[in-house]
């Protein structure tokens, strides 16, 4: 974005550059995968802190699944306030096994898939 500003005083002209990241109100602006839904550390031992984005208008829903696609955990299900959120997770602290999950976030009819590594 450029910005041209005129002093009304001396009829000077300044030039200014910036590097601007416009958003919309919807989850469209993020076009990439990890922008959406992200993990670290992946892979983890104790805990992980998920980062995803929610849009803020529509039922956001971040569900676990093992890696037959059986459904073992719901962490979010609900419209949240737009933006990034955060959320520590660990499969042993939910009474689940170490091993591989696939997070799902769901959001304004897009849905994006982590895979978590969790080790003994």
């Amino acid at each position: 974005v450029t910005l041209t500003v005129t002093n009304q005083c001396s009829n000077a002209q300044d030039v200014i550059t910036y590097d601007v990241n416009i958003f919309t109100t919807g989850i469209e602006a993020y076009e990439q995968r990890s922008s959406l839904l992200a993990a670290y550390p992946n892979p983890y031992t104790n805990a992980t802190t998920i980062v995803y984005f929610a849009d803020g208008k529509t039922s956001t829903n971040l569900e676990v699944f093992t890696l037959v696609g059986e459904k073992v955990m719901t962490l979010v299900n609900g419209v949240e306030s737009y933006g990034r959120h955060e959320l520590n997770f660990s499969a042993k602290g939910n009474g689940l096994s170490a091993g591989v999950y696939m997070v799902r976030l769901t959001n304004n009819d897009r849905s994006v898939t982590l895979r978590l590594t969790e080790l003994e």
